[in-house]
């Protein structure tokens, strides 16, 4: 058997979340949500995913969706909006009001394009520096 994939959810509307991570979950995907920036940083350091879903809502997507890329870019990243409205970030895939059928589709084929040769660990270590430095407001 093989391993389930890992999707790091990012998103801060609770309802939202539970729901991707059912659907997601029910078609043999491992989803890890995260709720802030701070905590999307931290776990993909931690659990290093195969794909990046994220809120086109999401409050600094675009920096937080760069710097994740620049950590490993062989990280299929796909953003969703829920509501119609434009997004100008730089990812894999954007889905606007996507059925559950095209969302699966689109997480399935871009994590299948980005695979390459991706290192045992990647560089994750100016992140966690970067947390390490920030302080709590």
């Amino acid at each position: 058997m093989r391993p389930k994939k890992r999707i790091l959810l990012i998103d801060n509307d609770e309802y939202r979340t539970s729901l991707r991570s059912f659907m997601l979950s029910t078609h043999a995907y491992r989803v890890i949500p995260a709720a802030t920036a701070e905590d999307a940083e931290a776990l993909f350091g931690e659990v290093f995913p195969d794909t990046v879903l994220a809120a086109a809502d999401f409050p600094g997507i675009g920096k937080l969706l760069q710097r994740l890329h620049e950590c490993d870019p062989y990280v299929a990243q796909v953003v969703i909006a829920d509501s119609g409205q434009e997004c100008n970030v730089i990812c894999d895939a954007y889905l606007s009001k996507p059925s559950v059928a095209e969302l699966l589709e689109r997480v399935r084929v871009s994590a299948a394009r980005k695979r390459g040769p991706r290192a045992a660990t990647p560089d994750v270590s100016r992140l966690r520096a970067e947390l390490t430095t920030r302080s709590v407001a």
